[in-house]
């Protein structure tokens, strides 16, 4: 049996995007945790250049919380795509859900989680929640899902604006921003959607 867990384990590691994972759920009422024990993906998504800015030493140094939906006319979305701005430069780990490393799918489940709205943990189950958007209506904290390295959705990122989203890419590569008019990722996406406030 555990031969059998092992080679299962191996085979998702080279799946890419944000595939099944051993997750720790935190407790409610508390953020998301990073994964204890996660293993790191070892193949990945995505042009290895930069579509967006890289963080200064004062964003990174920047609080993790979010301003309340609604604080100064902020709406959820707003606060979603600001608190993943915050956490550019951080790095990839696979299995990781924050709030010092991520992988995409526990990128959007912390910052969403941290907004008091209750994700799956992996990018494929969240690509069922929420209502669809027309890539021509998007808004910041959008979720924006791909199929990488396969037919299926495997990988999550959070739109900010201006075509531009931020993700959490692959192993050696930290939290980014990149772009839908890069080839690579215009032609790999699938479906935006977006999450009704938290209750």
């Amino acid at each position: 049996m555990r031969a059998l867990l092992s080679l299962t384990a191996v085979v998702l590691m080279f799946l890419g995007g944000c595939a099944p994972k051993r997750v720790v759920t935190p407790p409610p009422g508390r953020a998301p945790a990073e994964s204890g024990g996660a293993r790191v993906r070892k193949t990945a998504p995505g042009p290895s250049r930069q579509a967006g800015p890289g963080p200064s030493s004062s964003q990174r140094a920047e609080n993790n919380q979010a301003p309340a939906p609604g604080s100064s006319g902020e709406s959820q979305g707003q606060s979603a795509a600001a608190l993943a701005r915050q956490q550019l430069g951080k790095p990839y780990q696979w299995g990781a859900a924050g709030p010092d490393r991520f992988d995409c799918s526990g990128l959007a489940y912390f910052v969403y989680g941290r907004l008091g709205v209750a994700l799956p943990r992996v990018s494929a189950d969240q690509a069922r929640v929420g209502e669809e958007i027309s890539p021509d209506d998007l808004q910041p904290g959008d979720l924006l899902y791909f199929a990488v390295d396969s037919s299926r959705i495997n990988h999550v990122g959070i739109f900010v604006g201006r075509r531009q989203f931020v993700h959490a890419p692959r192993r050696y590569q930290p939290v980014r921003m990149d772009t839908l008019d890069d080839s690579y990722w215009r032609n790999r996406f699938k479906v935006a959607r977006r999450l009704a406030p938290a209750r």
